[in-house]
């Protein structure tokens, strides 16, 4: 595969890994992805001196296998996106052998300090944040799960603690509910909107709906409507 190679700006965050002179053999290097090209999977990469690598195989999460007998290709194609902090590395040390292995976050960038916390509750929680912006927390503690669509006032949250088995709590447009596990009852603990002129009815499959200010009862699949 040939390698295209450009000068461009510097990227920060490259103190993760010093390569040292470019003239020298290096078997791996801290990079900005500036390209995504998904019709030979592949990206191109800034080095940290302005250098830039086209055509860099990315790494697969699934093992990349060609089953004859059942007639498909394995693998996952998850390419990261353009200004994704990744690490490359190439196996014969030469540029053409570059695959992005995975990413990492940069001591030196401010958008990375996001995701600095401190304290006991910080280390043992998992957080990912996904590219469409769905957050996902984990509590290593007590298992308890947490998926919300936005860090700050999010509309959609749904939290499972594990050390509860009864219930699922959900929070839809500043509404939460808390789910009886295995049933399809739903006690509503916090509603913005009123009973007065909302009208509940039972749907064409004849499903029953009885609504108190407290309590929402729902026997099988429902609409609600004004």
């Amino acid at each position: 595969m040939p390698v295209n190679i450009q000068i461009k700006k510097s990227l920060p965050g490259h103190q993760h890994l010093p390569t040292g002179s470019y003239n020298e053999q290096i078997f791996a290097f801290y990079g900005m992805v500036t390209e995504v090209h998904p019709e030979d999977n592949s990206v191109h990469v800034r080095m940290d001196n302005g250098r830039i690598i086209s055509g860099v195989r990315v790494a697969s999460l699934e093992w990349v296998t060609v089953n004859n007998n059942k007639g498909f290709l394995s693998g996952q194609r998850r390419l990261p996106p353009i200004d994704t902090f990744v690490l490359c590395l190439m196996p014969t040390g030469e540029l053409n052998s570059a695959i992005v292995l995975c990413s990492a976050f940069a001591y030196d960038v401010a958008e990375h300090a996001a995701f600095k916390e401190e304290g006991e509750d910080a280390a043992e929680t998992r957080k990912l944040v996904t590219n469409a912006g769905w957050i996902r927390t984990e509590d290593n503690r007590t298992g308890t799960v947490v998926i919300q669509n936005k860090e700050e006032e999010p509309t959609i949250k749904i939290e499972i603690d594990q050390e509860n088995e009864e219930k699922i709590k959900l929070t839809l447009c500043e509404n939460t509910y808390s789910i009886e596990k295995n049933t399809l009852e739903f006690v509503i603990d916090k509603c913005s909107f009123k009973t007065d002129g909302k009208k509940w009815e039972i749907d064409a499959n004849g499903n029953k709906i009885e609504h108190t200010d407290s309590k929402t009862t729902i026997n099988g699949n429902f609409e609600v409507s004004k």
